[in-house]
């Protein structure tokens, strides 16, 4: 069973992206933040969650007060993606 990498406070709901068989990680967590840009945050949180070679990892992402929603998405991307290098999610 594939461990999805997931998405959590976006408007159209939590985007889970599974692993393609044959697919890279690099390959994989680009799909995921592409699922990710297509929906904006639905409030003052975004968290991703996977599972990576040591157990569960999340990273939370709390909205700075005035901070656009582009902004924010962003600053969650890069936050997830900076910890994915150190943690990669294993399908």
């Amino acid at each position: 069973m594939s461990h999805p990498i997931s998405t959590a406070g976006l408007k159209g709901g939590t985007v889970d992206t599974d692993h393609e068989h044959g697919e890279s990680t690099g390959d994989w967590e680009a799909r995921h933040t592409l699922e990710v840009t297509r929906s904006l945050p639905s409030g003052s949180m975004l968290t991703t969650s996977w599972t990576g070679a040591n157990g569960p990892e999340e990273i939370e992402t709390t909205r700075i007060t005035g901070e656009s929603d582009l902004s924010f998405r962003a600053r969650h991307i890069l936050d997830y993606t900076e910890a994915m290098a150190s943690a990669p999610p294993i399908p």
